[in-house]
């Protein structure tokens, strides 16, 4: 399964990344690099949090970063 996220303009106040497939699965950052490694390390945990077996190569297998929309 593919894990789509989402990176965002937060109304002056950074970026926000977030999961729309995993309930919750949010972060705030400074830039949008920030954002990037925030939520690729939020949707880890919350899949780590499933107790279910994760792939060695996680990042790479399981997550799918959408077409940026910075503003």
């Amino acid at each position: 399964m593919t894990y789509r996220i989402t990176i965002n303009g937060w109304a002056g106040r950074g970026y926000r990344a977030d999961c729309p497939q995993l309930p919750g699965c949010r972060v705030f950052a400074d830039s949008p690099e920030a954002a990037r490694r925030k939520i690729h390390d939020a949707v880890a945990g919350y899949v780590a949090s499933l107790d279910v077996a994760l792939p060695r190569e996680l990042k790479r297998l399981y997550i799918r970063e959408a077409d940026e929309q910075l503003g």
